[in-house]
């Protein structure tokens, strides 16, 4: 993937997104949390570049990630889990 800060990207549909991931609802070992959902579809640009990320499911810390982007004024708001 070689998008760059200010391109466009348009977010995969629910059914599309769902085909990617396992059984536990992760891709890569990464969650997908079900209140992105709403942005399917949708069109935002990228803000960042995202070189790594919290390993929230093994707890093995960091963790380097290749192709990985921030979207503007798009952020997990954490309802699904109580906020």
């Amino acid at each position: 993937m070689s998008l760059r800060v200010g391109d466009w990207v348009e977010i995969r549909s629910k059914e599309e997104i769902l085909l990617t991931l396992d059984r536990n609802g992760r891709l890569e070992e990464l969650p997908f949390m079900p209140q992105m959902f709403q942005y399917c579809g949708h069109r935002f640009r990228v803000y960042k570049r995202a070189h790594k990320t919290c390993d929230t499911i093994n707890f093995a810390g960091g963790r380097k990630l290749s192709g990985g982007i921030h979207l503007e004024n798009l952020r997990c708001d954490g309802n699904e889990l109580g906020g």
